[in-house]
C-alpha cells in the first residue's frame, strides 16, 4: 500500500524541481554564452574584494583579459586568503559572507578548507535539482518509497572555525536548498543524525540496521561503491544479528518490526543472502561508475540485478563540473554551476565549445564561492555532446605520477591499461630491492594463475609507455610483481581513514604512491 506521507513529499519535490530541469536543457543549446554570463557574474559581484582588486576585475571585459590576468592557482596559492575567511574576515575572495566550509581531507597536502557562500551552494543546486527532476521523470518508481543518501562525510563530528564559521553543513539536504529540505528529510531511510555517530563501527551497523528496516528502500546515493559494498558486507557478516534486533527492538534505534524480520529471514537460501528480496522497490543506485571505480561496478550489479546503476557526475568538494542524465551514456557538463576551462597536454587552457572528442583534459573551474582558475587536477575525457555541450567521463587525477626512472606514469594511463580487471587492483611503484612495480590484486578474485597472468598482461600493457618499455628493457625496471591480499579493499579504507581522508570521498585506487603497502597489508598477503 502507497503511503501518502511519502507519495505527498515526492510530489512536491517533483513540482520544485521541474523546471530547474527545463531551464537546464535550453541552456546546453548554448554554452560559450552560458559560461560567458557565468564569468562576467563571478568577476562583477566580487571586483571590490581584495582578490578582485589585486587582478583588477573592474576593467575586465572578457575571458582572454581574465586568463591574462588571473593565473591558474593551486589550492596552496588561495590558502593564504582562505586562512583569513576562516578567521572571520570578509571581502578578501568574494564579497558575500562564508556560509559554511567543506573539508578535503588526506591528500598529499594536507586537508583543505573550501569556502562555501549561498550562492555558491545555489551553484550545487542548479546542478543537482536538474538531476533528480531528470530521474523522477524518467525512473517514477522512485516515488514509491524511501532513500538513502551520503553526501556529507559520516562519523564527522560538528565543528566551527576559530570565528565560528561552521565546517561541514548542517544536513545534507542543505545541498537542496530549503523549499526541499523538510520533504527530503521525511523520505531518509536513515535518520541524519546516525551520521555524525563517531564510531565507524557504531556507525556502519546502524545505518545497516535502518536500511534493513527499510522495506519501502527505493533509491541509494553514494559517492564510492565502495561505500555501498561495505555496508552491505556489514549486513552480509551480521544478518542473523540484525535481524534479531529488528524483531525485538533491542537496539537505540527503537526499530521493532517483527513482521519486517521474518521477511528479512525468507530472504536467505543456502546462506546466501537475495537482496532483490530484500529490497524489493529498489530502484536506482547512484555512484562513482568511472575510473577506478568502474572495477566495483560488476560486484554491485551482482548484488542488485534488478536496479539500475546510474553514474555520478564529476562533483568536487570545489564545485560540480558535470552531472547525468538518463538519456546520456555519460555525464554533461554542469554548464550553470561554475565557469569552467579544459587544460591540454599543452597546457593551453579551452573553452567548453572548443573541446575536441576523443581528447582528454585537466578541469579548471571558477566558482561564486571564491575560487579563481582553480585546478581541480581532475581529467576527463570528452565522449561526445548533448545539444551543443560535452559529455565528460571523469578518467582519474592528473596529480598522480610515479617516475622511478623517467617513464612517468599517470593515474589515468595505468587504469586505461589495467583492463577489466576485477575488484580492487592498485599499482605501486616499489624501490627495494630495485625499481619495480607491484600490482596488487584482490585474493578472492583472482587465484594465482589468474594473478600472474593479469601482471603478465598488465606488464604488457604499460609498454605503451615508451620510456616504460625503455626501462624494462634496459633493466631499470625490474620485472613487474603480482601480490595477492585478503579483502584488501577493507584495509585500504581502514588507511585512508587513518590519514583523516573522508569515508564517502575514499576512490579506489588504481596508482598509489606510497611505498609502504607491503607493510600495510603483511598480515593479509596470500
Amino acid at each position: 500500500m502507497e503511503n501518502p506521507n511519502i507519495s505527498n513529499n515526492w510530489q512536491k519535490i517533483q513540482t520544485q524541481v521541474t523546471p530547474s530541469l527545463k531551464e537546464f536543457l535550453q541552456k546546453l543549446q548554448n554554452p560559450l554564452q552560458t559560461q560567458t554570463e557565468k564569468l562576467q557574474e563571478i568577476i562583477s559581484n566580487n571586483r571590490h574584494t581584495i582578490f578582485g582588486e589585486k587582478y583588477q576585475f573592474t576593467s575586465i571585459t572578457s575571458y582572454e583579459e581574465y586568463a591574462a590576468r588571473v593565473p591558474i592557482h593551486k589550492y596552496v596559492d588561495l590558502a593564504p586568503y582562505i586562512q583569513q575567511m576562516a578567521e572571520g574576515k570578509t571581502q578578501i575572495l568574494c564579497h558575500e559572507p562564508i556560509i559554511a566550509f567543506e573539508m578535503t581531507g588526506g591528500s598529499t597536502q594536507g586537508a583543505k578548507l573550501i569556502p562555501y557562500t549561498a550562492t555558491g551552494l545555489t551553484a550545487f543546486q542548479q546542478a543537482i535539482l536538474p538531476w533528480i527532476a531528470d530521474l523522477l521523470q524518467q525512473k517514477p518508481e522512485m516515488k514509491l518509497g524511501r532513500t538513502y543518501w551520503a553526501i556529507s562525510p559520516v562519523t564527522r563530528q560538528s565543528n566551527n572555525t576559530p570565528s565560528g564559521i561552521p565546517i561541514g553543513m548542517v544536513s545534507d539536504a542543505a545541498y537542496f536548498g530549503k523549499e526541499l529540505e523538510n520533504c527530503l528529510l521525511h523520505l531518509l531511510a536513515v535518520p541524519p543524525e546516525v551520521a555524525m555517530i563517531a564510531n565507524i563501527s557504531e556507525w556502519r551497523y546502524l545505518t545497516a540496521l535502518y536500511l534493513l528496516a527499510a522495506e519501502d528502500l527505493t533509491f541509494v546515493s553514494v559517492w564510492s561503491p565502495t561505500f555501498l559494498l561495505q555496508i552491505i558486507q556489514e549486513i552480509q557478516l551480521k544478518y542473523d544479528v540484525l535481524i534479531a534486533d529488528i524483531a525485538t527492538g533491542k537496539s537505540t534505534s527503537k526499530i521493532f518490526s517483527p513482521q519486517r524480520a521474518e521477511v528479512l529471514k525468507k530472504a536467505v537460501f543456502n546462506g546466501i543472502i537475495d537482496f532483490k528480496k530484500v529490497w524489493q522497490k529498489l530502484s536506482v543506485i547512484s555512484c562513482w561508475t568511472d575510473a577506478a571505480a568502474k572495477a566495483f561496478i560488476r560486484q554491485l550489479q551482482d548484488l542488485f540485478p534488478h536496479v539500475w546503476i546510474q553514474g555520478k557526475g564529476l562533483l568536487a568538494t570545489e564545485g560540480v563540473v558535470s552531472i547525468p542524465l538518463v538519456g546520456c551514456n555519460t555525464p554533461v557538463l554542469a554548464i550553470n554551476s561554475g565557469f569552467y576551462e579544459f587544460v591540454d597536454d599543452n597546457e593551453k587552457p579551452r573553452l567548453c565549445d572548443e573541446l575536441i572528442t576523443g581528447e582528454i583534459y585537466r578541469v579548471v573551474i571558477t566558482t561564486a564561492s571564491g575560487l579563481y582558475r582553480y585546478d581541480l587536477g581532475d581529467k576527463v575525457l570528452v565522449k561526445g555532446w548533448f545539444e551543443a555541450t560535452p559529455l565528460l567521463e571523469f578518467v582519474g587525477r592528473g596529480g598522480i605520477v610515479s617516475d622511478l626512472c623517467g617513464e612517468k606514469l599517470t593515474e589515468d594511463f595505468v587504469l586505461s591499461r589495467l583492463g577489466k580487471q576485477r575488484g580492487f587492483a592498485m599499482l605501486v611503484p616499489q624501490i627495494k630491492p630495485h625499481p619495480h612495480y607491484v600490482l596488487f590484486l584482490d585474493g578472492d578474485e583472482y587465484d594465482a594463475n589468474s594473478a600472474i597472468t593479469q601482471g603478465l598482461l598488465l606488464d604488457l600493457a604499460l609498454a605503451a609507455n615508451p620510456q616504460y618499455e625503455y626501462a624494462r628493457k634496459l633493466g631499470q625496471l625490474g620485472e613487474l610483481e603480482v601480490v595477492r591480499v585478503k579483502n584488501p579493499l577493507a584495509t585500504y579504507i581502514n588507511y585512508a581513514l587513518s590519514l583523516g581522508q573522508r569515508l564517502g570521498d575514499i576512490k579506489p585506487p588504481a596508482l598509489n604512491l606510497n611505498t609502504d603497502w607491503k607493510i600495510i597489508f603483511s598480515a593479509l598477503l596470500i
